[in-house]
């Protein structure tokens, strides 16, 4: 998950995360996500799935983030 387009998606997604407590998981709050990241003409290429591809996203991100984390334990888990 490196690439630009990766990269792009996770400006996104971490403007969406700060708009989630207030707005919810709603198209509202990922067009303001995406409009504070400098992405809202891009929206439809990052995330065509809308909302639901934003969570699979993070998700995905989450699980990475996880692996990543665990690989550096001793002993691993």
């Amino acid at each position: 998950m490196t690439d630009d387009l990766s990269a792009r998606r996770n400006l996104v997604l971490d403007e969406m995360l700060i708009e989630v407590p207030f707005e919810g998981w709603t198209r509202g709050a990922l067009e303001a996500a995406a409009r504070e990241a400098g992405e809202l003409t891009a929206l439809p290429i990052l995330f065509p799935g809308g909302v639901a591809e934003v969570i699979a996203w993070w998700s995905a991100r989450a699980d990475e983030a996880t692996l990543t984390e665990f690989a550096g334990l001793d002993p691993a888990p």
